[in-house]
């Protein structure tokens, strides 16, 4: 599922540096009976660049413990389309309970050659 889908198209070209980022959370118990259940839960986004082909350019990933993460790319100018994406990978809940990343944003930045 893609949490956050966008395209990035400018004249310019450059270095275009993507940031990644996510507001991560949980709420857990354990005292349900179950035994052995730590309450430590986890989210894990895949953050991409693709190609307006859509093939991979870039991949990095964002999680609970680390919610932000960027990644530096040469790009072409000449309105070439990429696009930016995020998507749940996997989540893990330590016991009962929810997990959540709010408000997941992809931003990008053309640093002019």
């Amino acid at each position: 599922m893609t949490t956050v889908s966008a395209t990035y198209a400018k004249a310019s070209a450059g270095k275009l540096e993507v940031v990644f980022r996510a507001d991560f959370g949980s709420v857990t118990t354990t005292d349900a009976g179950f035994p052995g259940q730590t309450g430590q839960s986890n989210v894990v986004l895949r953050c991409r660049v693709l190609d307006q082909g859509g093939a991979e350019i870039g991949v990095t990933y964002i999680r609970s413990a680390d919610p932000s993460a960027h990644m530096l790319l040469a790009y072409p100018g000449g309105n070439v389309s990429w696009t930016v994406e995020m998507s749940d990978v996997y989540h893990t809940v330590g016991g009962i309970g929810t997990v959540w990343a709010n408000s997941p944003k992809a931003t990008c930045i053309l640093i002019k050659a």
